[in-house]
C-alpha cells in the first residue's frame, strides 16, 4: 500500500512523497543539500486507498 510520507529538512522546509518510505528517503537524500544538510521523515498515513 503506497502512503504519504512527510519531509521536513533542517531549514524548516516541509515536502512530501507519495510512495514507499525508501522512495522518500532517495528523494530526501538527493535534495538534503539544498535545504539545509539533513532531514526526517515522518508519516507514513494512509492515503485514502482501500486495501
Amino acid at each position: 500500500m503506497r502512503k504519504i510520507w512527510i519531509i521536513r529538512f533542517s531549514d524548516g522546509t516541509i515536502g512530501s512523497c507519495y510512495g514507499t518510505r525508501s522512495g522518500a528517503a532517495e528523494i530526501a537524500e538527493l535534495r538534503k543539500e539544498d535545504y539545509g544538510g539533513s532531514y526526517t521523515i515522518e508519516g507514513g498515513e494512509n492515503d485514502g486507498e482501500r486495501a
